[in-house]
């Protein structure tokens, strides 16, 4: 679900954006060849529409003039009033066809007068990104039905796995060509394969780290853990290679249509009921203008005023009801049916999405790759990432439910108005006691329903990330065992005195950083770094799960304190004693499954300290202060 904005941490996420590109941007602007259009602009944020036509029509515009004057003359021309709403398509499947060769034979063109083999892939990558917008905007609606397969397909175009060979290097000892051999080649290769799959949608929420990874150490921040919070993270669209979610599906938590209908209701009511009150006002007053002037003229006796009174009553009365029916008839008819469709469809396909999710989670658990890298931007997800997009689109579905609920129970009070207003009227004390009793005590079943569906559901959800979760962590926990020995080996040579110790730089090295000349020791505190960095992706990748993990457990327990207080409500315990005893019980709660977090963290740190990280410290340690000494170090070594 990753889309996805710079990074920031939290409760659960997607890319921001595919690193790399600005490289291949920059030898495009070099090359004097006929431009293609470039990619699609990010996406503004949820409840931001305005700047959907903009990207639109930029991308329209880079289209049309990268079109030959024969592709243009077959092309039915838009008329003025949606030209700039869609992409101008051929008229028939032949001229479809006719376009596609010409575009074809183009790349053709250019591919052969390339100069390096770098520039033909590059040129036809960018032929497959434009071929596959194209194909998306014409076959749409089988687009929308088939997007996992195509995924599926599209990932295995340049499939290339470069960590066993990096592996291979750092077991052989060989740690001074790790850094431009094994990591870099795979950072090309990843670059390379990120182009040719541009064809769905994901979302994240604004403040996410790279990849959907929310903060290590996230208790320590201001905001704690962010289950429960009062904050709420609004997600922005981003292209993603690997969610598999169509724009439209970006919309389920859009709830703005929800809130226009029900304001443009209630101010119709509101009308209403200020018309109905003002035209009250003057028939009162009319007709006590005409009973006194017709008791002083003698037309009519007190008793026969009493009465007109009494059947003017009457009258407004049964008004009254009428527009209480009115009310009731109206919210059904123009917000019920239309919302409650609206919420059905989509947790329709919410639940469908979430079934996808479970099934591509069943499949990779048969087929685990622990040396799968943490490098952003690749096109295949993280197990963290397939995680947080199933999390994201629970609580999508998850607000829908508790939408729909609320609806209900709007429909509900209206309802009840219909039935208590005519008790009300007759002052029947009794019969408006029962009444409004037994809506109120079917309010509270009703409630403790929904609040066990929801428990259940989450239970469910908990069940299913847990079991994963487990999964990735030891598959992790094995993976960095396999490479920590080795490394640690290798760091162990390096020796106590470093002064006549000698570092074999690459030839390339010393091009790009003269300063290796003078201060070799430099190149081997790179070196040192870089291997960290890599060899903590393990680390990190089972916190970010732990921490995954804790969220929803999290919520299981916050979901059952709420039916545990509902309950209790119901069997006619004080509110105020029930609030406050299920606000102690939550907040140990919570800090228990912080706790817990805390110690498995703790202990995986741990292991890294103990299995490479305390080694690899000290080594660097040495290296920096003999730098110091010899006047060679830099400060930027360190980042």
């Amino acid at each position: 679900m990753n889309v996805p904005q710079g990074a920031a941490s939290m409760s659960a996420p997607t890319p921001p954006f595919s690193p790399g590109t600005e490289h291949l941007d920059h030898l495009h602007s070099q090359k004097a060849v006929t431009s293609f259009p470039s990619k699609a602009l990010p996406t503004p944020p949820i409840h931001n529409y305005g700047g959907e036509n903009v990207a639109s029509n930029l991308t329209i515009e880079s289209d049309v003039a990268n079109r030959s004057a024969s592709q243009l003359s077959i092309q039915t021309t838009p008329g003025p009033d949606d030209s700039h709403l869609s992409t101008p398509r051929p008229a028939t499947r032949d001229a479809f066809a006719q376009a596609s060769v010409e575009r074809h034979r183009q790349f053709v063109e250019k591919e052969s007068a390339a100069e390096t083999d770098q520039e033909r892939l590059e040129l036809f990558a960018e032929f497959i990104v434009r071929e596959s917008r194209l194909r998306r905007d014409r076959y749409s609606s089988a687009f929308d039905a088939m997007a996992g397969d195509i995924m599926d397909l599209t990932h295995s175009s340049l499939g290339i796995d470069a960590y066993n060979g990096c592996q291979s290097c750092i077991i052989r000892g060989e740690l001074y060509t790790t850094h431009r051999t094994c990591f870099a080649s795979q950072r090309k290769q990843s670059e390379g394969a990120r182009y040719f799959v541009d064809m769905a949608m994901s979302t994240i929420p604004d403040e996410e780290g790279s990849r959907g990874r929310s903060a290590s150490r996230w208790w320590e921040s201001d905001g704690g853990s962010s289950v429960g919070g009062d904050r709420r993270l609004e997600r922005s669209k981003r292209e993603s290679k690997y969610m598999s979610l169509q724009k439209e599906n970006l919309q389920w938590t859009d709830l703005e249509d929800v809130k226009n209908t029900k304001s443009t209701f209630a101010a119709k009511i509101e009308a209403r009921k200020e018309q109905e009150s003002t035209s009250l006002s003057e028939r009162r007053a009319e007709l006590r203008y005409n009973i006194q002037d017709n008791v002083r003229t003698g037309v009519m006796s007190f008793a026969d005023a009493a009465k007109a009174e009494a059947d003017f009553d009457t009258r407004e009365h049964q008004r009254a009801q009428d527009v209480v029916q009115w009310i009731f008839d109206t919210f059904q008819a123009e917000v019920a049916n239309s919302l409650h469709a609206m919420f059905c469809e989509r947790i329709t396909k919410v639940s469908a999405s979430i079934e996808h999710l479970k099934g591509r989670l069943c499949s990779d658990a048969q087929d685990t790759n622990p040396n799968q890298t943490q490098e952003e931007g690749d096109e295949k997800p993280e197990l963290l990432e397939i995680l947080t997009l199933l999390k994201w689109l629970f609580e999508a579905r998850e607000l829908l439910h508790k939408e729909m609920f609320e609806l209900e129970n709007e429909r509900n009070d209206l309802y009840r108005d219909i039935i208590v207003l005519p008790y009300v009227q007759a002052k029947n004390d009794q019969k408006v006691k029962e009444a409004t009793d037994f809506f109120q005590r079917d309010a509270q079943d009703r409630k403790v329903t929904f609040e066990k569906d929801i428990l259940k559901r989450y239970e469910d959800i908990l069940a299913i990330i847990e079991q994963n979760v487990t999964r990735g962590v030891e598959a992790q926990l094995s993976a960095f065992w396999d490479i920590a020995p080795g490394l640690l080996a290798i760091v162990q040579q390096v020796p106590l005195r470093l002064h006549k110790f000698e570092v074999l730089v690459p030839q390339q090295e010393y091009e790009e950083t003269p300063a290796y000349h003078d201060y070799p020791l430099q190149y081997l505190y790179s070196l040192l770094a870089h291997a960290g960095r890599s060899a903590y992706q393990f680390i990190e990748s089972q916190i970010n799960l732990l921490c995954l993990l804790h969220e929803v457990k999290t919520a299981v327990m916050t979901a059952g304190s709420r039916l545990l207080e509902t309950q209790r409500l119901l069997e006619g315990e004080d509110l105020a004693g029930v609030d406050q005893e299920t606000r102690a019980i939550r907040a140990d709660e919570e800090r228990r499954l912080t706790d817990d977090l805390k110690e498995k963290v703790g202990l995986v740190e741990s292991q890294w300290n103990e299995a490479l990280g305390q080694g690899l410290e000290e080594c660097k340690s040495r290296v920096e202060d003999f730098l110091t000494e010899q006047g060679g170090w830099d400060d930027s070594l360190r980042e």
